[in-house]
This record gives C-alpha cells, sequence and structure tokens, in this order.
C-alpha cells in the first residue's frame, strides 16, 4: 500500500494473510521444536483462546449499550477509521486538509480496518468490534506473559500458569479501574457532608483514563 504499486484493500490483505500462513508452515517444517513447544501447551493456549472471546464479548456488550461515536476522540477515531478504509494507497488521504496524507499516528485504525476488510465487516461495525478487539488482545497478551513467565519459572504445577494468566488478565482490565469505585465512594463521602459530589463534576473520570 505504502509502495504505490499494490493498492490496498482486501486483495492486498489475503495475499499478505497467504504469504504468513506459507512462511509460519515453512517454519513450522524446518524447526519442529518449536511446533512441539506450542502443541506440548495446548490446554494453556486454549484456556487464552477463551479468554481472549470472553473478554471481547464483555467488552462488546459494555460497547452496544453506548455505540455512538461521540465524546471525546470517538469522532476523530472513527473518521481516521474511514479514511484508511477508503484509501488505495498509504498514508490514507488526511480528513483535515484536502489532498495531503494523513499526519497522524494511525497504524491500529489500519488494523482494526484490515481484520473489517479480512472479514467483509464495514467500518460502521468495525470500529466499536475494534474497541472490543483492542481489550481483548490485551487480556490475551498478558494472559499470555504472565502465564510463560511462570512456566519458565522453577515452579511446575500444571494449573499455576492458568492462574497466573487469569489473574494478570483480572487485574489489568478490573483491578485497574478500580479509581471508578474511589470515586464512588468519595461522592457518597462528600455528599453526606454537604459538599459537591466528584461525579457532578465535568468529566470526573477523565484522571481515571489518564493513570
Amino acid at each position: 500500500g505504502w509502495s504505490g504499486v499494490v493498492p490496498y484493500g482486501r486483495g492486498a490483505l489475503l495475499v499478505v494473510l497467504l504469504v504468513l500462513w506459507a512462511a509460519s508452515g515453512r517454519l513450522a517444517l524446518r524447526r519442529p521444536a518449536l511446533l512441539r513447544a506450542v502443541t506440548s501447551r495446548w490446554r494453556l493456549l486454549l484456556v487464552g483462546e477463551l479468554a481472549f472471546l470472553v473478554v471481547f464479548g464483555a467488552v462488546g456488550l459494555a460497547r452496544a449499550q453506548a455505540p455512538d461515536a461521540a465524546h471525546t476522540e470517538k469522532p476523530m477515531d472513527l473518521m481516521m477509521l474511514m479514511s484508511v478504509h477508503r484509501a488505495d494507497v498509504l498514508p490514507p488521504p488526511d480528513p483535515w486538509l484536502s489532498g495531503e496524507a494523513i499526519s497522524y499516528y494511525h497504524l491500529g485504525h489500519l488494523g482494526v480496518d484490515a481484520v473489517g476488510q479480512l472479514s467483509g465487516v464495514g467500518p460502521e461495525f468495525g470500529f466499536n468490534l475494534g474497541v472490543a478487539l483492542v481489550g481483548a488482545m490485551a487480556a490475551a497478551a498478558v494472559f499470555g506473559l504472565a502465564g510463560d513467565v511462570l512456566v519458565l519459572s522453577a515452579v511446575r504445577r500444571r494449573a499455576t500458569p492458568w492462574i497466573a494468566g487469569v489473574g494478570g488478565m483480572l487485574a489489568l482490565l478490573w483491578v485497574a479501574p478500580l479509581a471508578g469505585l474511589l470515586d464512588i465512594i468519595e461522592a457518597q463521602r462528600e455528599s453526606e457532608g454537604g459538599g459537591l459530589a466528584v461525579l457532578d463534576q465535568f468529566w470526573w473520570w477523565w484522571d481515571a483514563t489518564r493513570v
């Protein structure tokens, strides 16, 4: 797409996908130890995939309650995604300045659109599915990292990597946002004292999103 020789789109993405599959197959044939390392841990990998699907569904369900691309950066993100989707050459056209290429980071938008192109899902649905995808990928990455740390350590109990993986995933997605719970407690304390509740303040959630 950046070369201008091959237009960006579903055809180019399918070719890249086939090349990656072929390279993976060649690697598996030339280095069977790598393949054995993967197949020997199929249970852990399966649990990781299930964790991905659970988080993807949970975040997708949450987005379904408020699916509009409204407030803060969401309108800009949807605009960037549409610009990538409609592009034949990369970088895509700048939606702000006609005739210029976009001068803002857009690799995440490109990744979401690539999945959408391959699956036949347009940006109107791909935007919210992309939000769910990011949460699920983060969960899967932390699950794998926490599990691998224990697999490579001296701890050899069979279920320990799964427990570590799920624990890491919960810490990433649910312990970090406990700032919101602290805000609710503080709001209750201030309302009982007659003061201004935190939740009445403009963009009261902003600090938590920047932790």
